[in-house]
């Protein structure tokens, strides 16, 4: 069972890597669209909503995966005080 949640929170992490990397480079590309001569609103509008999402689905995963690691510490610890 510890190899199987080891597994999970590797894909999670990969994820999040994936997702930041993107955040990343849409961050740059809306800057881009922002310093434009013309810089075309509807653009900058629609990639700047698609970063607000990214950005809150990989916060809301963040807090997860920390939760995620903390509660079974949390029980072994509590096993281990009763003892």
């Amino acid at each position: 069972q510890r190899a199987s949640v080891m597994v999970g929170l590797e894909r999670v992490t990969r994820k999040q890597r994936e997702a930041s990397d993107r955040i990343r480079s849409d961050t740059l590309a809306l800057q881009d669209l922002q310093s434009a001569s013309s810089p075309d609103q509807t653009k900058i509008d629609e990639l700047g909503n698609q970063l607000t999402w990214e950005t809150r689905i990989f916060e809301d995963r963040r807090r997860v995966v920390k939760f995620v690691c903390e509660v079974p510490t949390g029980v072994v610890a509590d096993l281990v005080s009763r003892r």
